[in-house]
């Protein structure tokens, strides 16, 4: 009975003790982690001035520099559609071929009867000079001529446009008619694109557009091809879009075979280099449509209001901050004004 007691005994002591060291270590987690109920460990970095690069990343769609929809400019039924998807043409290549018989008979018809109207003023004219015809006459025949030579003029341009050319140099994009089918004046046949040069328009804040100059070196990144290419700013938009407060931003680079007009991509635009302070991308936080970071004066956590200038990487430039400061760059999401701090220093600013 006794051995049983002391067994008794000992296990409760053991729970006990268990339950007292889960505790302790909760408590030191809880101490740790919010900063309310005690000291909060941060690591936190010495601000300095440096030199910075300011990159603008903004993303778009890229287009071809040429997108065109072909469209005839006759009707007819379609007898020869000469390109596939994929195919490069010339300008002025023949795309597709429409039933232009009747076109052509007209066209010869038209012709005939501006011979004619031209044999007729010639005729007039030598009347005129013999007095052999009044001034009316002469410039009724001058009107006449001159309506055949219009029809005829007319007839003709419609006989040619039964044959659809390319007007700029690219590749094929899409088809949306076949052989046999019937088009009227206006519809679409294929679609043209020139990939000799490609662009990418992204909108960028009205607060970071004064920084970049026509011509400014950028960095254009395709996630979808794991490819870079080197692009320059070809154009800067004079107009907000919108109520966005953006403006349109163009940049090219040469054309690739792999790259296709639609692929999503991002631009990094080198908008000058200027001196700032440099901190790490974690240790800005929102706070009511402002950036903050928090300082440790005294191992006390204060809240600083900054204005972003660039960003670079993982590293963004930032005004309001002097050189000197101590700048919390983790443990930062959980603090407020007056927090008590551990801390432990990095390097430097930019890590």
């Amino acid at each position: 009975m006794k051995g049983k007691l002391i067994i008794i005994v000992s296990l409760v002591l053991l729970v006990a003790l268990l339950l007292a060291t889960r505790a302790a270590r909760q408590a030191r987690s809880d101490q740790l982690q919010n900063p309310y109920s005690g000291v909060a460990s941060v690591t936190a970095v010495t601000t300095k001035n440096e030199p910075f690069t300011r990159i603008i990343s903004e993303t778009g769609v890229l287009t071809g520099n040429k997108e065109s929809m072909i469209a005839a400019q006759t009707g007819g039924q379609v007898t020869a559609l000469l390109v596939d998807v994929g195919d490069y043409v010339k300008a002025g290549e023949a795309i597709l071929k429409i039933d232009d018989e009747l076109y052509g008979l007209e066209a010869e018809r038209a012709k005939i009867t501006y011979e004619k109207a031209k044999a007729d003023l010639e005729r007039i004219e030598k009347l005129h000079k013999q007095n052999g015809a009044s001034d009316s006459d002469l410039e009724g025949m001058r009107l006449a001529a001159k309506g055949a030579e219009v029809g005829y003029k007319m007839a003709d341009k419609t006989y040619r446009d039964g044959t659809v050319k390319a007007p700029f140099s690219g590749v094929i994009a899409a088809k949306y008619t076949e052989v046999g089918q019937m088009i009227g004046p206006g519809t679409p046949v294929v679609q043209l694109i020139d990939h000799s040069t490609v662009k990418l328009v992204v909108q960028v804040p009205e607060e970071s557009i004064g920084f970049i100059p026509v011509g400014a070196p950028t960095t254009v990144t395709i996630d979808a091809l794991n490819a870079s290419f080197d692009a320059r700013v070809a154009s800067i938009g004079l107009k907000a879009s919108g109520g966005a407060r953006t403006f349109p931003v163009e940049v090219r680079f040469h054309g690739e075979p792999k790259v296709r007009s639609g692929m999503f991509a991002r631009a990094e635009i080198e908008a000058g280099v200027i001196n700032s302070i440099v901190l790490p991308r974690v240790a800005i936080l929102p706070d009511a449509g402002r950036s903050i970071v928090f300082l440790a004066k005294n191992n006390l956590a204060e809240k600083a209001i900054v204005k972003v200038l660039g960003q670079r990487g993982d590293n963004i430039a930032v005004e309001g901050l002097p050189e000197g400061a101590i700048v919390v760059t983790t443990g930062n999401q959980l603090l407020t004004n007056g927090a008590s701090l551990t801390i432990t220093m990095a390097k430097d600013a930019a890590q």
